[in-house]
């Protein structure tokens, strides 16, 4: 007898698990597996498929938020590589994930714009008065902004049922929603403090510049004796000047210089 449970994996009761751990899962194979290990008569072949299907795009988001969203380097994504994953394979999933096309649809959609975008007829059929009056009432209110458009879904359908978010699918619940917006938000707070540091860094960069330029031009005006080669060198070390050699920093000793 074939145990579905809710949780990635899926088993027999007193069996191994059956862990469904692959970059790119077909239905097909995955049904062949489980008809070699259990019996499974043809009409329930497509609540498997699709709690297959559920619990593959869990795992799959789960992965992406703790083995690729924290690092900006392949190389440090494949030395953390999830252990259930062969490199290879996660490899190819990285480079899909990186890919322009992923990267420009990494905002999630709104629920307006995910009703307006599956009633889209594509069979030549003609939608009902009824739902293409709500497309069009959402079209005009995502005009203004997604927060219009997103009221405006609310109000005409009213209370979600519990434990489910309208036109995301199965895989989304609100607890998951919720956690992805609060990433979401957090990747913009990051990005516009690093954006604010850099900024200020390159200021104290252009400060201490000038500070160099100032300070030789008033050793040349006051002593012929200093060596200007060696003050720069110095100075250099002294104000951390990334072009400077290590080992300057290294040897450096610090020291008052006498000026007549």
């Amino acid at each position: 007898m074939l145990i579905l449970h809710r949780a990635p994996p899926v088993a027999a009761s007193g069996s191994t698990l059956l862990c469904l751990h692959s970059p790119s899962p077909c239905h097909f194979l995955f049904l062949l597996l489980l008809q070699a290990k259990f019996i499974i008569p043809t009409e329930g072949k497509k609540i498997v498929l699709a709690r297959i299907n559920d619990n593959w795009r869990r795992y799959k988001t789960t992965i992406k938020q703790t083995h690729f969203l924290p690092y900006k380097c392949v190389n440090e994504m494949l030395k953390n590589c999830p252990k259930s994953i062969r490199e290879s394979h996660f490899h190819k999933l990285i480079a899909y994930w990186r890919t322009e096309k992923v990267k420009e649809n990494n905002e999630p959609p709104t629920q307006a714009e995910m009703f307006v975008e599956t009633c889209q007829s594509t069979k030549g059929k003609s939608l009902d008065e009824d739902t293409l009056d709500v497309i069009a009432h959402l079209q005009a209110e995502n005009k203004k902004s997604k927060e219009s458009a997103v009221r405006a879904f609310q109000y005409i359908f009213g209370k979600e049922k519990a434990g489910r978010v309208r036109c995301h699918g199965r895989v989304t619940t609100p607890t998951l929603l919720k956690k992805n917006e609060e990433i979401t938000t957090l990747k913009q707070q990051h990005a516009t403090k690093k954006a604010t540091l850099e900024g200020k860094v390159d200021v104290m960069q252009k400060e201490v510049d000038e500070l160099k330029s100032l300070v030789m031009m008033m050793l040349q005006q006051k002593s012929s004796r200093v060596d200007l080669d060696m003050l720069a060198a110095q100075l250099g070390s002294t104000l951390g000047n990334p072009n400077n050699d290590v080992h300057e920093e290294e040897n450096y000793v610090e020291g008052e210089i006498e000026l007549d």
